[in-house]
């Protein structure tokens, strides 16, 4: 069975680094759920928009059921030991529940710090104002992507809102104390 750390995030609480860090740090690969959506996207000539990417989801989630997307990362690769990032059906992480050894770790940060990251970094093409990035997560929690869903069923939640070296060591800790425990288990 594979062992995998799953990562599931609000807007601009760093995920982008914990999976490079850790990837790096435990030598494993990085899979997320968004690159099939992606290719998806470019099959069809979409811009890759946030929203373009939420509609695609949720075809592909109608017409294959919520563990799809989990289920062809899970499948296609060849890697028993990797960190898979952006899961945002229930059913994706029933999948990986029940198909691999995991940890769920949820990374959260306060709203006004994450909306400062996001204007930072410049990653969304969209500018959009605080008040916005509010509504956005409003519909987030419960609706659009489910995050609210998917961080309650984390194993573990760090509170993001420090710098960027403690970041590092609370997730490290936790992934290295999760291998350690799956180790032993299997031992």
């Amino acid at each position: 069975m594979k062992t995998v750390i799953v990562l599931i995030w609000r807007i601009s609480s760093w995920k982008d680094h914990a999976w490079d860090f850790l990837a790096e740090k435990l030598w494993c690969k990085h899979l997320g759920i968004s690159s099939s959506l992606r290719i998806i996207a470019r099959e069809r000539w979409i811009s890759e928009t946030r929203e373009n990417l939420i509609q695609i989801g949720k075809e592909v989630t109608q017409k294959y059921g919520d563990g799809y997307l989990a289920e062809v990362l899970i499948t296609k690769e060849s890697s028993d030991f990797m960190i898979v990032s952006g899961p945002r059906q229930l059913g994706q992480l029933e999948y990986l529940r029940k198909h691999s050894n995991s940890i769920f770790i949820g990374i959260e940060a306060n709203e006004e710090i994450r909306y400062q990251r996001m204007l930072a970094r410049w990653k969304m093409k969209e500018n959009i104002s605080f008040e916005k990035f509010l509504e956005t997560e409003k519909l987030d929690e419960w609706d659009i992507q489910n995050v609210g869903r998917c961080l309650n069923v984390c194993d573990i939640i760090i509170e993001n809102n420090d710098t960027l070296e403690t970041f590092e060591e609370e997730i490290l800790k936790i992934s290295k104390n999760f291998l350690w425990k799956n180790h032993l288990k299997s031992s």
